[in-house]
């Protein structure tokens, strides 16, 4: 199952995954209106808006907090201003006289 395109919720107390046609379409938002759950009583999904929202908005639900090297590649979209964002990269690390320091153990790979 694509885990970009489900939820995950309680039913009868018991954790599942679901997929939910529509429910799957919605725009992202780290400050979204809503709020999803399923709901024993009515034995389905729901979408509840839980703040005002302007009669014209988009309510728009959230992807999680990510970086945008999550983003992309799984929604296909960046966020502008994402405060998630993250970089790696690796670097030697070398002294004056060449001496190269091993970054995952204590000392140096080489002696001075």
């Amino acid at each position: 199952m694509p885990s970009h395109r489900t939820f995950g919720c309680t039913e009868g107390g018991t954790a599942e995954t679901m997929m939910v046609p529509l429910a799957d379409m919605a725009n992202h938002d780290f400050n979204r209106p809503t709020r999803w759950d399923y709901n024993d009583k009515k034995s389905g999904f729901t979408v509840r808006v839980v703040r005002a929202v302007g009669s014209n908005a988009m309510l728009t639900d959230t992807y999680g907090n990510k970086g945008n090297d999550s983003f992309l590649p799984v929604y296909g979209f960046c966020v502008e201003s994402n405060n998630w964002n993250q970089a790696r990269f690796a670097m030697p690390l070398a002294n004056v006289y060449g001496t190269t320091f091993d970054t995952f153990s204590s000392g140096t790979s080489n002696n001075i």
